[in-house]
């Protein structure tokens, strides 16, 4: 753009005017006269801006350059054919410039001491990972973090289940500077890492999680699961047994893989549609609780393999964040009142954990479900909702946010030529334009 657009380009991202300011609260909409901020001048609100996030980014900078702690981002997957409402379309080296372009931004916004996490699937995987390499710097990569995704289409799941690494997502783990240190976020006990019933560990205390089962403490003091969600789990598992039996399948024939694929007939058999509470708990010979199978759960593994389970939710994004992956990054990297950012905002987690823990956010996003879905939901999440990790941080509600928008100049002009009706309307669109818009004049 120096040579070919650089006017262009660089009126493109100066700061544009935010407008349509409201203020959500636990007692509705107020009018948004001021900003709260610190005593060094910066903005202390939450806020939620509906606009093309590189224009928002770079808008941003004015108040925000070098103050966020944290990026934790889903960006479009380049999939071609991703069910949620993103403009997933981009071909590949499109898509590479799409990202490096906000990437770049992103990083001035990052404190010295800041972090990225960006979550990917394996279609653009090694390319993302060169391009962050090169925007924030090869030494500043500190680890992949490897996540098993949930799909709302069953079927679709127990199709792809058997291709190469088709049910897990990618999140890249980057600093801004390399001499940043990280504490170790995984707590590694004694015994299998990844199978064995004593590590059927949660990080949280929670007293509800401390129980005996058939004669077993773990030697945590809690288990992952409150007392009646796990005898359901063991319940579900001794019916899942008796329908593979029912086909044939002896007990001495029996592991993971086979029960990980007679899961799926089962669940497709009986048209189980929701399976949210279908998890398993599997029984060792001796009757006692061995492992657990998770039922379209999300998880988290560590590159310890410690299995962490989180309960997934259903939705209509199919890649959606998790709540409780984010809230154990936030714990682990960021403290009270730091800012977090998403500019992929989607339907809201990283926002609506930021809220519960306390953290300050902004979320960008410019599809039009803005309102009807991430709003929506922070509304919720201020009058108390309890979906998530709301118990487990005790979240009661409270808080706000302010919602915003970039002023539309030339895009609603375009908004305009697309519901026109007639070649008349067009007509007089284009004598508005040519008298109020910023256009650019080539003659040949």
């Amino acid at each position: 753009n120096e040579v070919l657009a650089q006017d262009e380009i660089n009126r493109l991202l100066d700061p544009k005017v935010l407008t349509n300011f409201t203020r959500y609260t636990a007692q509705g909409k107020e009018r948004v006269t001021d900003f709260n901020r610190d005593e060094n001048g910066v903005i202390r609100e939450n806020l939620i801006i509906k606009g093309n996030n590189l224009l928002a980014l770079h808008t941003l900078k004015t108040q925000f350059r070098e103050q966020v702690k944290l990026i934790y981002i889903d960006p479009p997957y380049n999939t071609g054919n991703d069910s949620f409402g993103y403009n997933d379309n981009f071909n590949h080296s499109t898509w590479l410039t799409f990202m490096k372009n906000r990437l770049e931004v992103a990083r001035d916004l990052l404190k010295d001491d800041g972090f990225l996490f960006i979550q990917i699937d394996n279609r653009e995987l090694s390319y993302l990972k060169i391009l962050c390499d090169d925007v924030f710097g090869r030494d500043n990569y500190r680890n992949s973090i490897i996540v098993k995704k949930g799909q709302k289409n069953l079927q679709k799941q127990f199709e792809t289940i058997r291709q190469l690494n088709a049910g897990y997502d990618t999140i890249f783990f980057y600093s801004k500077r390399n001499d940043v240190r990280v504490s170790n976020l995984i707590k590694i006990l004694p015994g299998n890492k990844s199978s064995s019933w004593n590590n059927h560990w949660r990080g949280t205390d929670r007293k509800t999680m401390r129980y005996e089962l058939f004669g077993i403490t773990p030697i945590t003091g809690q288990w992952r699961w409150e007392k009646e969600r796990t005898y359901k789990a063991v319940d579900n598992y001794k019916l899942l047994i008796g329908y593979m039996q029912r086909k044939g399948i002896n007990d001495n024939e029996i592991d993971e893989d086979l029960i990980d694929e007679y899961f799926w007939q089962y669940v497709n058999e009986n048209n189980i549609t929701n399976i949210s509470d279908f998890e398993l708990v599997r029984l060792s010979k001796t009757g006692k609780p061995e492992h657990y199978i998770p039922a379209n759960k999300e998880i988290f593994l560590s590159e310890n393999w410690l299995d962490i389970n989180v309960a997934g939710r259903q939705s209509e994004f199919e890649h959606e964040k998790n709540e409780e992956i984010l809230c154990r990054v936030l714990e682990w990297l960021t403290s009270r009142d730091d800012i977090i950012l998403d500019f992929f905002l989607g339907s809201g987690t990283t926002a609506a954990v930021a809220h519960k823990m306390g953290r300050q956010y902004i979320g960008i996003e410019q599809m039009d479900y803005i309102e009807a879905i991430p709003v929506e939901r922070l509304k919720k999440v201020i009058a108390g909702e309890q979906g998530g990790i709301s118990k487990s941080v005790n979240w009661q509600g409270g808080g706000d946010f302010i919602y915003c928008e970039l002023m539309k100049y030339n895009e609603a002009f375009m908004e305009r030529i697309q519901s026109a009706k007639s070649s008349e309307e067009l007509l007089e669109i284009w004598k508005a334009m040519a008298e109020n818009s910023f256009l650019n004049w080539y003659i040949n």
